[in-house]
């Protein structure tokens, strides 16, 4: 369990680095961010409430994650038959979940080779399914750094 997280960090901080880099408006956001919320970063101050606090940063990682997941697929293995429409999956078989084509997918995302952080406000992600966004996976199997 504790060394699960490590690959899918490591891609993750390697992918902001690079959209960072491409977009320094971001950065230059992000900065303003930490400089009013942590104005003395050092002091040993730094708690939870603060980094929850962190909004555009919140939505800019959430971006980087909808852009480049660090598990672009999701396996899973049919353990008993699954009707979906007309169609009958049968046990045995695998089927696996892109998260990279449903992360940009138009039908879910406007614009979406767009780098556009605000497109995770709360106000814009009310009418989003909840399995649109999922770089974690979701469910009882999710990611279990996510735990």
């Amino acid at each position: 369990f504790m060394f699960e997280g490590y690959d899918t960090s490591s891609v993750t901080l390697s992918w902001m680095m690079y959209v960072l880099g491409k977009h320094p408006e971001a950065q230059d956001r992000i900065l303003e961010e930490l400089d009013e919320k942590i104005p003395n970063f050092g002091d040993g101050k730094l708690s939870v409430q603060i980094l929850h606090s962190l909004d555009y940063l919140d939505r800019t990682i959430k971006e980087v994650l909808r852009l480049y997941p660090s598990v672009p697929f999701i396996g899973r293995q049919i353990y008993e038959p699954l009707t979906i429409g007309d169609h009958t999956i049968l046990p045995g078989t695998s089927i696996f979940i892109n998260v990279f084509a449903l992360h940009r997918n138009e039908k879910h995302f406007e614009n979406p080779e767009k780098f556009d952080p605000d497109r995770f406000l709360k106000e814009k992600r009310n009418d989003q399914h909840p399995f649109s966004f999922i770089p974690f996976s979701a469910g009882p199997r999710n990611c279990i750094g996510q735990k």
